[in-house]
């Protein structure tokens, strides 16, 4: 049932067009948890990705309707018999990517302060992808339920991440292959902050594989406050960061 009113009621009646740019990201810590490499490896060996339910974003906004003077939605009446609209956090996944691999925020925010990563995929089956993508809208008013807006749709304070947005009831909690949805990972952005260490993990699970990943460098502007890609390669970011880690401890050595 659930299934049959996901596909009527949120992918059919969406009236904004589909994003038809060639790439997404998506900015991901890499060392901040015990498990988070465990995470990225099954996103780059097995081109799989996790579907958070929409309970554990960030934004406490997520998927809230107006509501009418009696403090309850319009069509509360009409949910109920769907579905406990309550626990609509619970049943909805949500995945977030964005279109641009160097906003400054974005990687503090989401990449671990900068020592991070940023995934970079192509849109390799435009029909897969418009099926379950949809980029956001930003308002400072929240929507109404029959608007088929609310899981598209966040406050403008939100602007700067320029979301696009992966829904799915029947993967919510599940990993989805990455063709499934239409995308292919094309290449692996180190942020300006990440470790040598973590470099390195990152090298020998692309060496250790038939993996064809692109490899570069989010590097700090030094004439503005901006960021730029270096795409150095293995071999370039290799010699870079063991240079790097030769001058850490020499750095420790002389504190």
């Amino acid at each position: 049932m659930l299934e049959r009113i996901t596909a009527c009621r949120l992918m059919c009646k969406f009236k904004r067009f589909f994003m038809t740019d060639e790439y997404l990201f998506r900015y991901m810590p890499v060392s901040d948890h015990a498990q988070r490499f465990v995470w990225i490896t099954e996103v780059l060996k097995e081109r799989k990705i996790f579907v958070p339910a929409a309970k554990d974003l960030n934004d406490p906004f997520e998927l809230i309707f107006e509501m009418n003077s009696s403090g309850e939605s319009p069509v509360a009446d009409q949910l109920e018999a769907m579905m406990d609209w309550k626990t609509l956090k619970d049943k909805m996944g949500v995945i977030s990517f964005t279109k641009s691999p160097l906003n400054l925020l974005m990687w503090s925010h989401y990449a671990q302060g900068h020592k991070g990563i940023c995934l970079k995929f192509k849109i390799n089956n435009k029909d897969r992808y418009s099926k379950k993508f949809k980029e956001i809208s930003y308002s400072d008013k929240i929507k109404k339920y029959e608007d088929n807006e609310i899981f598209w749709t966040k406050a403008s304070d939100w602007s700067y991440e320029q979301e696009v947005r992966f829904i799915s009831v029947s993967d919510c909690n599940k990993h989805v292959k990455l063709d499934q949805i239409g995308l292919d990972l094309e290449e692996i952005i180190l942020g300006p902050n990440i470790s040598s260490d973590d470099v390195m993990k990152i090298i020998i699970l692309i060496e250790g594989s038939d993996l064809k990943y692109s490899l570069s460098c989010a590097e700090l502007q030094m004439t503005s406050y901006k960021l730029s890609l270096a795409a150095l390669g293995i071999a370039g970011i290799k010699e870079k960061y063991i240079k790097i880690k030769a001058l850490q401890k020499v750095a420790e050595k002389y504190k």
